[in-house]
């Protein structure tokens, strides 16, 4: 266990305090529901970029993915490049696609392509299986951090649950988008410290690789491993990982999933910025995969034996990110390691919220009101509020969850849980909008067929080893069993197009004709609001900047002062050029309108 520091629990406390003043200061930017929802199209893509970047992985990355990468080294390093795969096809197709559609929530695309029962059905679906999968990721975080630093479980969920609730629900998404961004300006410079001071422990890049071969674990370290290779650890890793099965199922995996994220980007102006979006997010995340993986090789290499000796953990390789820090970082930044971990999964949590909101209102909420003969509000403003009133619902019911997960425990372990909801749940539900995104004539039943053959793999996938143990599938087999019955089950579909009524036909040509049209953002939407976004950012991102200047008085050696003051004086000049930019375009808004006040 780690010992904190008094400034570590302060650290912490600010950095919450700083996340909910967020969420209330950004409040100002949602007038109506659409701001509240979408934010009002007006988002721009360094700022929606940074979000969906950070909404792209969890603490899983710093705890279960870091731990692999302490067993099985740079095979970790092929989930994270394989993972930029999706940002990359959304920055050549998806994304600009997704934004042509011109939608408020995933429900909008499924009533638009395939009707009114598959809004509904995904809609609920949505709901459900995002509860459970959030209230998952809120519990394997605050599980990390309860354990490493000897905080209490209960107390994290609550707390967490509450801070993500508050500035989620104040604000909406432009609430989520600013938050992300100020946490990921805090993340990166910390990320890269952890990454370059734990290089200084063994001495540089070179000695890193000549310690990997002196140890012996040039093998266990290779890039992809034989079936059945046993590593030199007792640390027990699943059978079939970091094979080239595995690497293959994992960018099948990657590719076909890769619309899942796109809905992402249907918050910026136009297909441009939609593009620019997510050019950012697949090079920010090969950055990631450059930095992240290395202090726990380096644990592997010189803290084997203090990683080994933690308590509370499953699989005491997932302590590994938080020990190399512990042991790297000066005074004061562990707390703050711990937010940013934290803030990763926050990130991915917040961005739930909005879309759980967006289906309630836009398409769950209109024809409940229609079915029960209760006259349907309309009023943009009052559905502002019913969002934020669902929001505040849902982060209630996500602790509540994440309590009850801890009270009657998960004796299958987290990891397992996470990946029976993939395979059941996750993955079937992908493969549809995949397809359709390039076999386009199909009846509008073809989303449940080939959804639920899907799950009829799936289905077998899991019960098939419970019913006889001799059936052993790897999680890559899974994948291509799963992927293989979907697009069977889409492609069937495909030969009853002809016998579709001419109206849904027409529907169906309509729904890819809008996906073809660029927007027009001055028509369609009206003037932006980027300086007030570089100017809002810029001024969270330099209050975050002063506040990591006062760790300096912190008691620490010569080297953990530098390390502040360098990561300080990173957040403090991003802060500022946002700032910057944001009066330089106000002051170029006021010169374009000047001429039309004198006519």
């Amino acid at each position: 266990m780690i010992t904190l520091h008094i400034s570590e629990i302060i650290t912490a406390v600010i950095y919450f305090a700083l996340l909910i003043s967020i969420g209330i200061t950004f409040r100002s930017f949602s007038s109506d529901a659409d701001d509240y929802l979408r934010a009002g199209c007006r988002g721009t893509w360094w700022l929606v970029g940074a979000s969906t970047f950070m909404a792209s992985f969890t603490a899983m990355t710093f705890v279960a993915i870091s731990g692999q990468a302490f067993v099985a080294g740079w095979s970790v390093m092929l989930i994270t490049v394989t993972g930029s795969l999706g940002p990359f096809l959304h920055a050549a197709y998806f994304a600009p696609k997704y934004r042509q559609l011109r939608v408020v929530s995933g429900g909008d695309v499924m009533f638009n392509r395939f009707g009114r029962v598959a809004e509904q059905f995904v809609a609920y679906y949505g709901i459900i299986s995002g509860m459970f999968g959030a209230s998952l990721a809120l519990v394997g975080t605050a599980t990390f951090v309860s354990t490493v630093f000897g905080l209490r479980l209960d107390l994290l969920i609550i707390g967490v649950g509450v801070v993500i609730t508050v500035y989620s629900s104040c604000s909406g998404t432009w609430g989520v988008l600013a938050t992300d961004f100020v946490q990921g300006s805090v993340l990166i410079p910390v990320s890269i410290a952890v990454t370059v001071l734990a290089l200084l422990e063994v001495g540089g890049v070179t000695n890193m690789f000549d310690m990997i071969n002196q140890q012996g674990l040039a093998e266990d370290f290779a890039l992809l491993k034989p079936a059945g290779y046993v590593y030199k650890t007792p640390v027990k890793i699943a059978a079939g990982l970091f094979t080239p099965g595995w690497l293959l199922g994992l960018l099948f995996l990657q590719i076909s999933g890769s619309t899942s994220l796109a809905a992402r980007y249907i918050t910026v102006k136009d297909g441009t910025e939609a593009r620019k979006a997510a050019l950012f997010v697949g090079i920010m995340l090969l950055f990631g995969a450059s930095i992240w993986y290395i202090p726990p090789i380096v644990g592997r290499l010189i803290y084997y034996n203090d990683i080994m000796a933690v308590k509370g953990i499953p699989n005491v390789a997932d302590a590994a990110y938080a020990v190399v820090s512990s042991k790297v970082l000066p005074t004061g930044l562990i707390g703050l390691m711990a937010m940013a971990i934290l803030a990763a999964t926050m990130s991915s949590l917040d961005s739930s919220f909005n879309g759980i909101a967006a289906l309630v209102v836009r398409n769950i909420y209109p024809p409940l009101a229609a079915a029960l003969k209760v006259k349907e509000i309309t009023d943009p403003k009052k559905l502002l509020v019913m969002g934020r009133f669902v929001n505040a619902i849902y982060g209630s019911i996500l602790i509540i969850l994440g309590l009850c997960f801890t009270k009657f425990g998960m004796k299958d372990g987290l990891y397992s849980y996470m990946l029976i909801l993939m395979a059941l749940i996750g993955f079937p539900s992908v493969i549809p909008m995949f397809m359709a995104m390039f076999v386009r004539k199909t009846p509008a039943w073809s989303y449940f067929i080939s959804m639920g053959m899907g799950i009829l793999g799936s289905s077998f996938c899991f019960f098939a080893p419970k019913i006889n143990p001799s059936i052993q599938i790897l999680w890559h087999e899974q994948l291509f069993i799963i992927g293989a019955l979907g697009i069977t089950g889409w492609l069937i579909s495909a030969f009853f197009w002809k016998r579709c009524t001419p109206e849904y036909r027409a529907k169906v040509e309509e729904f890819y004709a809008r996906m073809n049209k660029p927007v027009d953002f001055a028509k369609e939407v009206g003037t932006g609001n980027d300086f007030r976004q570089f100017k809002m950012v810029g001024l969270f991102v330099m209050i975050a900047g002063g506040l990591l200047m006062l760790l300096l008085l912190v008691p620490n050696p010569l080297r953990g002062r530098i390390t502040i003051l360098i990561i300080a004086i990173f957040v403090l000049t991003l802060g500022f050029l946002l700032y910057r930019l944001g009066v330089r375009a106000f002051k170029k808004m006021e010169t374009k309108e000047l001429p039309e006040e004198k006519n």
